[in-house]
């Protein structure tokens, strides 16, 4: 791909739930409302598993993956205001990395 030069670059900018935990399945007075949310930064794998989960749900069958689902590995996020200047300067390398990335062409 050399040579070619990218307008915009993404490079993981993602969004967090606030417990860190995934959420999917149907909802709604007619059961008819499906979601997958949460996906905390694993969007290509949880894309894959949540679209078979939520393809279950809709044959109105229950999917394994409920099993496990609340069976998450402890996850330690320091407190605010720790955590979102965290977040922000990690924000902030990405931000340096995709301009430095696009000044090279």
């Amino acid at each position: 791909m050399k040579g070619i030069k990218f307008e915009r670059v993404w490079n993981g900018v993602l969004g967090m739930t606030g417990d860190s935990k995934e959420a999917v399945g149907v909802m709604g007075e007619h059961r008819n409302i499906y979601y997958a949310l949460g996906y905390n930064g694993h969007g290509i794998n949880l894309a894959f598993l949540f679209g078979d989960v939520v393809a279950t749900l809709y044959r109105g069958k229950v999917h394994p993956w409920f099993d496990h689902a609340d069976e998450s590995l402890p996850i330690w996020l320091p407190p605010e205001p720790a955590k979102s200047v965290g977040i922000k300067s990690t924000l902030m390398l990405y931000k340096k990395q995709d301009e430095a990335y696009l000044e090279k062409e």
